[in-house]
């Protein structure tokens, strides 16, 4: 029956006939959701009919796509092992009608977004599958120019960000940090506040400074991700530049600033964790990337471009005030920790001779933000011009 629908429906050159096999392929996966999975037939017949869907899905009529979709959905949400065993597949299946030209086939596949999440976030939660193995795909499809790939994946990174156990998105965040940022300065207002949603619900993450870091076995490399900061701070988009810095400056303060410190002017409701003043592996990790951060600071600082008055993402601050909150804290953890410094002095002398040495300009190693080529064609050298998007 499967193998009938398969190649003389699902394949016919009638449109009807095509539309009336996805649906009888996906009534068929209804009947095969009690069947015993350890049985090869079974596995071999719920194999073919995801084939044949998919199949489906790349019709080049919009009804047969549509009503793939539908199918899709309903195999997804009665067989989710199926799903689970297959995401890789079902997920590029998924950016191609997330992203199609007819209206129905993409409200369909946002149902079908919905219901794959579903099945993956809890297959994940409950040990069937691996975050390590899809994370590092979602870091690809971030620098990836379509829009609709962009907004799905922003999606999916904020889900797993969001309802994943112990948060193993963080070992990942400096493989697509750098990607997300850019989306912020965007030209779709859509990816510029999936990408500012999705920045706010991870820098909480990694603001943890107690036990509970080394308990849930984070592998958070703050060395990489503050230097993908670094990086960002030479964006051309002032207001990129500016969420970058506070990202920095948080994570600074948080983890190098005395244990019975007050939240700083900058913050937004998550609190410092106080205690007793000892060394955790996120102070540890944060302290040995700090010449790496420096260079970034000491762009900041020099950034003068104020904040334009419709910005409602800290309006009250700038990106100069910022590096200068977060230059502060570095000076006196060294102060204050002198000695934890020494094996350091090096890289904190080689940062600080470079910026003396720079030139500044076109030609200097870090040209000044109003001399950069604008990410966007219709940002002036002032940082305006951008309002109207």
């Amino acid at each position: 029956i499967l193998l009938l629908l398969s190649d003389d429906y699902v394949r016919s050159t009638n449109e009807d006939a095509r539309k009336g096999g996805a649906v009888a392929l996906a009534a068929c996966a209804i009947g095969l959701k009690k069947a015993n999975e350890s049985r090869r037939d079974v596995l071999e017949c719920r194999d073919l009919i995801l084939a044949s869907v998919i199949h489906a899905c790349q019709d080049h009529s919009q009804r047969v796509r549509y009503y793939a979709t539908e199918s899709l959905f309903n195999v997804t949400k009665v067989i989710p092992s199926l799903a689970v065993q297959h995401f890789f597949i079902l997920f590029e299946i998924l950016r191609s009608l997330y992203a199609d030209v007819d209206l129905d086939v993409r409200s369909g596949s946002e149902l079908l977004d919905k219901k794959l999440k579903e099945v993956i976030v809890g297959a994940i939660n409950s040990g069937s599958f691996s975050a390590d193995a899809c994370i590092p795909v979602f870091a690809r499809f971030v620098h990836l120019r379509n829009k609709a790939t962009k907004q799905l994946t922003l999606t999916w990174l904020k889900e797993f960000s969001d309802k994943l156990i112990g948060a193993p998105t963080l070992e990942f965040l400096h493989m697509f940090l750098g990607g997300i940022f850019s989306m912020v300065a965007d030209p779709n207002t859509t990816i510029r506040q999936l990408a500012l949603d999705f920045l706010q619900s991870v820098l909480p993450k990694l603001l943890v400074n107690n036990e509970d870091f080394e308990d849930a076995q984070q592998k958070v490399d703050f060395d990489k991700i503050l230097s993908e900061l670094v990086l960002t701070m030479e964006h051309p988009d002032p207001f990129v530049r500016k969420v970058a810095m506070y990202w920095m400056s948080r994570i600074v303060q948080c983890h190098m600033a005395p244990d019975d410190s007050e939240p700083g002017p900058t913050d937004t409701g998550v609190e410092t964790i106080k205690g007793e003043r000892q060394l955790t592996a996120a102070s540890i990790s944060v302290r040995n990337a700090l010449p790496h951060v420096l260079p970034g600071i000491l762009v900041s600082v020099g950034d003068t471009h104020q904040s334009r008055s419709k910005d409602s993402f800290l309006p009250d601050q700038t990106t100069h005030s910022l590096a200068e909150q977060a230059n502060n804290c570095l000076q006196e953890a060294v102060r204050r920790d002198g000695s934890s410094f020494i094996p350091h002095l090096g890289g904190f002398i080689v940062a600080l001779r470079e910026e003396l040495d720079s030139p500044g300009g076109l030609n200097g190693a870090l040209p000044p933000s109003v001399e950069r080529r604008p990410y966007r064609m219709d940002v002036k050298a002032d940082g305006s011009g951008i309002e109207s998007t």
